[in-house]
């Protein structure tokens, strides 16, 4: 993963040494298209709205959000929504895609558990998910445990899972590789229209290796949660013992394996599109692209709209490829809304339903 990097005040890249993935200070040169943000610099808010309608709520959200704000509608139902919202500091080096860490630790838990993640300065870090929702929060003042930060978040609290420092690279790969298009997207950070193609492009290669990390953090995943879970008390050299213990033993590999078999079909894998959307950049400006059940949704400007359209649905990965509505002309350019659905081997059945502020 030498796309993506972590930032505390220091940018971290990824680095695998024997089996572990971990976080190593970046070298001078070092440029990430995908930075995680640590807590420390991002401004995490839980927001609810008295409506469920989700066109009206991306409006009322453009209008209150500042330009550079993230937002992500959790859930929407009878009369009310909830929304996180993230504003990130300025001091977070420029990258195509950027993160906070809290989004993808909550992935890890469920209703009633509180993450504690420690830092590399000492301090520790809340986050837990309810109701769809993330909550954290860091222990300065009064919230110096799980319990009160539990308290101070109205959050339901039934344990507390631990989690060190040196293992974060690991949790947040596995994290990363499994989140859906349209919550990556929501994450993507606009560029300069000048850099739009190129970025693009750029974009592609880190795709397909995270598919290609999948299977490898997809393990390390199930390994370390069942750590979690069952030994969070153990010390350190215990549950590294306990792990090698696991990997030399032949059933326990084979039970991983029909474990992971089950985790693969579970989620979703979106790197089927970037295999076909790579001629398309090439010839295409594209203004945004959306997932609706099996199909995504693609809208941009090009020449010929005609001939691009040919081009997609003449790719051995497309199953189908139509407009989605009449092409209009823009001056030399032709606005079009296409929808294609991907080979069945390209991707597998969709997993969560977060959705993308604006177009």
């Amino acid at each position: 993963m030498n796309f993506a990097g972590y930032f505390d005040g220091q940018l971290y890249r990824f680095s695998r040494r024997a089996d572990r993935l971990e976080l190593v200070a970046a070298e001078a040169n070092f440029k990430a298209q995908v930075i995680i943000a640590a807590s420390a610099y991002y401004q995490e808010n839980k927001l609810n709205f008295p409506i469920d309608d989700k066109k009206e709520l991306k409006k009322l959200l453009k209008l209150q959000l500042a330009a550079n704000d993230v937002a992500l509608i959790q859930k929407s139902a009878d009369n009310l929504s909830y929304v996180n919202t993230w504003s990130f500091d300025a001091k977070i080096p420029k990258s195509y895609l950027l993160f906070p860490e809290s989004l993808l630790f909550a992935s890890f838990s469920q209703n009633g558990d509180i993450l504690t993640l420690g830092n590399q300065d000492g301090s520790k870090t809340f986050i837990t998910s309810f109701d769809g929702v993330i909550g954290s929060a860091s222990d300065l003042g009064a919230i110096d445990s799980a319990e009160k930060f539990a308290m101070s978040a109205a959050a339901p609290f039934k344990r507390e899972l631990l989690l060190e420092h040196q293992d974060k690279g690991l949790f947040l790969a596995s994290s990363l590789v499994r989140l859906p298009v349209n919550k990556l997207l929501t994450f993507f950070v606009k560029p300069a229209a000048q850099n739009s193609k190129r970025l693009a492009l750029q974009l592609i290669l880190p795709a397909m290796v995270m598919s290609f990390l999948y299977l490898l953090a997809g393990s390390g995943y199930l390994l370390l949660k069942t750590s979690l879970l069952e030994n969070q008390l153990a010390q350190k050299s215990e549950q590294v013992a306990k792990l090698l213990a696991l990997e030399s033993d032949l059933d326990n590999k084979f039970a991983r394996q029909q474990q992971l078999s089950h985790f693969w079909q579970s989620k979703q894998n979106t790197a089927g599109l970037w295999q076909v959307m790579a001629p398309v950049f090439e010839q295409s400006t594209i203004k945004n692209i959306t997932r609706r059940g099996n199909a995504f949704v693609i809208k941009g400007r090009t020449p010929n709209a005609s001939q691009l359209l040919e081009l997609i649905a003449a790719n051995a990965n497309v199953a189908k490829a139509k407009f989605e509505a009449p092409v209009r002309k823009d001056r030399k350019q032709e606005r079009f809304t296409i929808s294609i659905e991907l080979t069945e081997s390209l991707y597998l059945q969709t997993g969560d339903e977060g959705e993308a502020v604006g177009e």
